[in-house]
């Protein structure tokens, strides 16, 4: 009995001479590796901020593409034919040389230094919608390099897209629109004339 008594006790002292697993040499790899996968992480992160997209710019050659094509459907309806060159020069006319523009069926891309909320890699997609015969542009997605963020970034985008179209097509008041189809390269804004 005494002499397992004395090997329970020398167990117990064995255990206090041993070192723990919490050593200096074993803190200072653990930060030194926490340190590099940070340091990985935020490359990766402020790589894609930078990330500029690359739209198309289109050159644009004076006469037709900066001017719509109104197009007559029936006697009472027509549409409106807006070619991507021709928001392409709305859009530089009406905000900035540095922006450009690209047209598709899930919407209007829209890249460049757009508002003052946005820095200068900001994409914003933008689809038309038609309410009650105004034309309003719904906000999609807003991505400043790779990525996504709020879309209140871009609250007043819309806006300037809408007033950028009036330069070119004219006052939307003038027309009671029923539908806005996209296509490639080309947005067709189908109306009523007002009185119609």
């Amino acid at each position: 009995m005494k002499n397992r008594r004395n090997d329970f006790y020398k167990e117990l002292d064995s255990y206090k001479n041993r070192r723990s697993g919490c050593g200096c040499s074993s803190l200072l790899i653990f930060f030194i590796g926490l340190t590099i996968i940070g340091e990985i992480l935020l490359f990766t992160f402020f790589d894609q901020i930078r990330y500029n997209p690359k739209v198309e710019r289109v050159e644009l050659p004076k006469g037709e593409v900066s001017r719509p094509q109104v197009v007559k459907l029936s006697q009472v309806e027509s549409e409106i034919i807006v070619p991507q060159g021709m928001l392409n020069l709305a859009l530089q006319e009406a905000l900035s040389k540095d922006l450009s523009s690209q047209i598709n069926e899930e919407g209007i891309e829209i890249s460049g230094k757009i508002g003052y909320l946005l820095p200068s890699n900001a994409t914003v997609t933008l689809y038309p919608e038609v309410e009650g015969g105004d034309l309003n542009f719904k906000i999609i997605s807003v991505k400043i390099g790779e990525i996504s963020v709020s879309k209140a970034l871009a609250f007043n985008v819309s806006a300037l897209v809408e007033r950028a179209l009036e330069n070119k097509i004219g006052k939307m008041e003038d027309y009671h629109l029923e539908a806005a189809v996209l296509s490639e390269a080309i947005m067709r804004l189908i109306y009523r004339q007002n009185g119609n």
